[in-house]
C-alpha cells in the first residue's frame, strides 16, 4: 500500500468581555465569542496485491478523497449579581448558543486487473447542520432572622433545537458492462428538547451541630424528533447529482416524542463540628411518569411510572 495526503486547517476566533459593578449590591458580568474553522483534507491510495500463481492477473485498487469540513459559532452569556440586602440575593445567568457546520466528502476508488479498469465507485456526501440553544438560570436565597435558617430557590430552563439535512450517493459501476448499482439518500432530521426544573431547600438549626433541610425539586422534559428519509427511485448511473428524483421512505424514516416528568423530595440531616468535620445523611423520593409518541414508521405509545427511595 503506498498513500499520499494533504490537510489544511484555518482557525479564528473573537471575544469580548465586560464587567459593570454597580457599587457592591449589584454586578453584571458579560461575554461574547465568535468562532470560526475550515478544515481540508485530501488524500490517495493505491493497493498492489500480489499472488503465488505469476500467471494470474494483478490486482491494483486506486482511491482519491477530499473532505472539507467547516463552522461558525456565536456564543454570549451574562450573568448578574444583587445583593439586595444582607438576608437577600438573586443570582441571574443567561447563555445563548448557535452553531453551524457544513461538511462534504467525495471519494472515488477504480479496480485494475492488468492495468485495466474493472470496476469504479464514486461516493459523495453533503451534510449542513444548525443548532441553537438557550440556557436560563435563577437562584434567590434568603436568611430568616433565626440563626442558620435558610430559604432557597433555583428555576433552570433550557431549550434546544438541532436541524440537519444532507444528501449522501454511491455509485458502483462495471466497466464495459450496463449494470450500475446506485445508492441515493436524502435525509432531513430536526429534534426539539425542552427541560424545565426547579429547587426549593429549606434548612432550620435542631441544635448547635445538627441542622434540618428539607428539599422538592419539579423536573419536566420534552423531546421530540422528526427524521425524514428520502430516496431516489430511478437509479440511474448517468443522472445528473443535483437532479435526483427523491420520493419518501417510510421504512427509513422515523418520528417520535417524548415527555419525562419527575417530583423528588426528601429530609436530610447536617452534622457539622468546626471548619473541618461534616456530614450529611438523608432519604429523597421519586415518582417519575415518561410517556412516549411515536408516529411512524409504526404508531407506537410507551406510559411508565417510576416509585424510588433514593438515600
Amino acid at each position: 500500500k503506498a498513500a499520499t495526503g494533504s490537510s489544511r486547517a484555518n482557525v479564528g476566533s473573537l471575544g469580548l468581555n465586560h464587567t459593570a459593578d454597580g457599587g457592591g449590591k449589584l454586578k453584571v458580568e458579560s461575554s461574547y465569542l465568535f468562532n470560526r474553522t475550515k478544515n481540508e483534507s485530501g488524500s490517495n491510495s493505491v493497493w498492489e496485491y500480489f499472488r503465488v500463481d505469476e500467471a494470474a492477473a494483478s490486482h491494483t485498487y486506486e482511491t482519491r478523497t477530499e473532505n472539507s469540513n467547516k463552522s461558525n459559532g456565536h456564543n454570549a452569556n451574562v450573568k448578574v449579581n444583587w445583593t439586595a440586602d444582607p438576608r437577600n440575593s438573586v443570582v441571574l445567568s443567561a447563555a445563548l448558543n448557535w452553531q453551524r457546520s457544513d461538511a462534504q466528502s467525495v471519494s472515488n476508488g477504480i479496480d485494475l486487473f492488468d492495468g485495466l479498469a474493472s470496476r469504479a465507485t464514486d461516493q459523495r456526501s453533503d451534510n449542513r447542520q444548525d443548532a441553537l440553544g438557550i440556557n436560563t438560570d435563577i437562584t434567590i436565597k434568603h436568611k430568616f432572622p433565626t440563626p442558620r435558617r435558610t430559604l432557597s430557590l433555583r428555576l433552570r430552563s433550557s431549550v434546544s433545537r438541532s436541524d440537519n439535512s444532507g444528501t449522501n450517493r454511491h455509485l458502483r459501476t462495471g466497466a464495459g458492462r450496463a449494470d450500475t448499482t446506485a445508492t441515493d439518500l436524502k435525509n432531513d432530521n430536526e429534534s426539539h428538547s425542552r427541560l424545565f426544573m426547579a429547587r426549593a431547600v429549606v434548612t432550620t438549626p435542631l441544635g448547635s451541630h445538627l441542622a434540618l433541610l428539607a428539599d422538592y425539586a419539579p423536573r419536566v422534559a420534552l423531546s421530540s424528533n422528526d427524521k425524514r428519509t428520502m430516496t431516489d427511485t430511478a437509479s440511474k448511473a448517468q443522472q445528473p447529482y443535483d437532479q435526483t428524483d427523491y420520493t419518501f421512505s417510510p421504512s427509513l424514516s422515523n418520528k417520535k416524542s417524548s415527555r419525562y416528568v419527575t417530583h423528588r423530595g426528601g429530609l436530610s440531616l447536617n452534622f457539622s463540628h468546626g471548619k473541618n468535620v461534616s456530614a450529611q445523611a438523608g432519604l429523597d423520593a421519586q415518582l417519575s411518569f415518561l410517556a412516549g409518541d411515536q408516529t411512524y414508521p409504526h404508531p407506537f405509545d410507551t406510559r411508565r411510572t417510576f416509585l424510588d427511595l433514593l438515600p
